[in-house]
């Protein structure tokens, strides 16, 4: 009874994008039947295009050569050692200089 009071009101009878249930609407643009499915399409949208996006990055480094893809672990590795190489040198102190000053 209530559905065919809101069809005479100039309402339709839609049904939801998400959940697919029917619901009755008076606007043209409505997709959804609650706010809860509207958001819960907004995250799912969401979520597909960060993975997409994952995806693709994931895809263009697989596909750049490997000789790139190991200069770069390689230069990598050459500046962690740097960089360890410095914490252990006393600060840039060459000890086997000041040991050969004395006689």
């Amino acid at each position: 009874m209530m559905a065919y009071l809101d069809i005479n009101d100039d309402k339709r009878i839609l049904v939801c994008d998400e959940d697919l249930r029917p619901f009755v609407s008076g606007a043209y643009q409505a997709r959804y039947c609650f706010e809860r499915c509207r958001r819960r399409a907004v995250k799912r949208a969401y979520r597909q295009r960060l993975r997409d996006r994952a995806a693709t990055e994931k895809q263009s480094t697989l596909d750049s050569t490997p000789s790139q893809s190991l200069s770069k672990i390689e230069l990598a590795a050459g500046e962690k050692g740097a960089r360890s190489m410095g914490k252990r040198s006393n600060g840039g102190i060459d000890l086997s200089a000041r040991h050969q000053a004395h006689p």
